[in-house]
């Protein structure tokens, strides 16, 4: 008898994957993304060190490198919905 597959439920739980970078690291994040394909349920969390001075250009950038949907994560705010 064939085994059936099982499907994920929708409330299944979120995995987030942290990713860190430097003020400088935006080339490293668009080679890691460059391959990185989406997965259902699994969220990536990049987060940049910048200087006092430095405005993040990380949001558009990221748009730019990949397919998947990137939105700012806000205080408050919780991984569901943005998934």
């Amino acid at each position: 008898m064939a085994k059936k597959k099982s499907k994920q439920p929708d409330s299944a739980p979120i995995i987030a994957v942290a990713i860190g970078a430097s003020a400088g690291g935006l080339k490293a994040l668009k080679e890691f993304f460059g391959f990185a394909k989406p997965v259902k349920n699994v969220a990536y969390l990049v987060t940049q060190h910048l200087d006092d001075n430095g405005k993040s250009l990380a949001l558009e950038s990221l748009k730019r490198m990949t397919s998947m949907k990137v939105v700012a994560l806000q205080s408050g705010k919780s991984l569901q919905g943005g998934l």
